[in-house]
């Protein structure tokens, strides 16, 4: 599923499990979370060549915001391969248009979760995890992640 958002910068695709979404559950899942307590907060800095911090802890089942900033000179991505979660994401644009959607489409099908940004964007993630674990995620821009931009989900029980 893609969600749209402010001028097209952030992209978010979140799929159960990685497999195909129905969108009618879709639609019921962002209900449930724009409506629901949010239990954690957490700001996420995408630098050159950096998350900071590289860990986020949190409860399976709980709600949480992920407000990511990229304070990079180039543009940075969130990603996540696989994870049973519900995702909605909220984004405001601050830095320079740019065509970061269509440079990600080719290879965002094979993601769970995906969040894209421009140089001095900003944009917020509010997500639930169903089950507990770790989960990898990277920039996925090329080099990146071999660079070491990467960083975990630390979801527990």
């Amino acid at each position: 599923m893609i969600l749209p958002a402010a001028a097209g910068l952030l992209l978010l695709t979140a799929a159960c499990g990685g497999g195909e979404a129905d969108d009618d559950h879709d639609d019921d899942d962002a209900a449930k979370l724009a409506g629901a307590t949010v239990a954690q907060q957490f700001k996420v800095e995408l630098l050159e060549i950096k998350f900071e911090p590289k860990e986020l802890r949190f409860k399976a089942g709980e709600v949480v915001e992920i407000e990511f900033h990229n304070d990079g000179k180039l543009v940075h991505d969130f990603t996540i391969k696989k994870i049973d979660a519900d995702a909605m994401a909220m984004a405001r644009q601050e830095g320079q248009s740019g065509a970061m959607a269509a440079h990600q489409e080719e290879h965002q099908k094979d993601l769970a979760l995906h969040m894209a940004l421009e140089a001095g964007d900003h944009g917020t993630l509010r997500l639930r995890v169903h089950k507990a674990g770790q989960y990898e995620y990277y920039c996925t821009v090329a080099g990146h992640k071999d660079a070491g931009m990467v960083g975990k989900l630390i979801v527990s029980k």
